[in-house]
């Protein structure tokens, strides 16, 4: 994890990865200027609140709650919204600078830039991080080595009667099956009807 000094004016967004990522924006400026740690380096604790968010899900919930804990324990003063909005939400409370820091992820930074994902996860991350940069003025640090891709899943019963283990087996008998997604999830869906030729009409969100 990665501690950032406060500069006047900026915003920055603390990378959790592909696959989450902590989103920082300053919250007021100071006049002085300020400087960001590398990797391994450490900032001394401002006075100044830090405001933590997560989304609705666990996993956000819960990785919010650490980055609490663990902001606290370097000297932070710390002031926890977790579980406070979706993507929506949160992008624009970070926007806004009434949140510092939330989980987020490379995935959901494409969508909401209106991006698609090149499929390497290194690129994923320098695209939205150049675009977040020019964009809004928020600079996503380094990534966290954790991912948090989507995946389909079946019940062993129907893999057995389909007679599938690959998504390339899967693709001819797409249709017979009704597939489900939460509404992040549709990006996923879109890149496997381009890439395996998924056509199905059975699909709720």
């Amino acid at each position: 994890m990665v501690l950032l000094k406060r500069s006047p004016g900026a915003k920055f967004l603390l990378l959790f990865a592909l696959i989450p990522m902590l989103i920082l924006s300053a919250c007021g400026g100071t006049t002085g200027g300020g400087s960001t740690p590398t990797p391994g380096q450490t900032s001394a604790p401002t006075k100044v609140p830090i405001t933590v968010a997560s989304k609705l899900d666990l996993d956000g919930h819960l990785l919010g709650e650490m980055y609490v804990l663990l902001l606290q324990k370097a000297g932070y003063t710390v002031n926890a919204k977790l579980a406070s909005g979706d993507n929506g939400t949160l992008f624009a409370a970070i926007k806004s600078g009434s949140v510092d820091l939330y989980p987020e992820f490379t995935g959901t930074g494409l969508s909401l830039l209106g991006l698609k994902s090149a499929y390497n996860p290194d690129m994923d991350y320098q695209t939205v991080k150049n675009a977040y940069e020019q964009q809004f003025h928020i600079t996503w640090l380094d990534q966290a080595p954790l991912n948090d891709g989507y995946a389909l899943c079946t019940s062993k019963t129907r893999s057995q009667s389909l007679g599938i283990t690959t998504l390339s087996q899967l693709a001819p008998k797409v249709s017979q099956l009704t597939l489900a997604t939460q509404s992040d999830g549709l990006p996923f869906f879109n890149a496997l009807q381009s890439s395996y030729g998924f056509a199905s009409t059975n699909f709720k969100s």
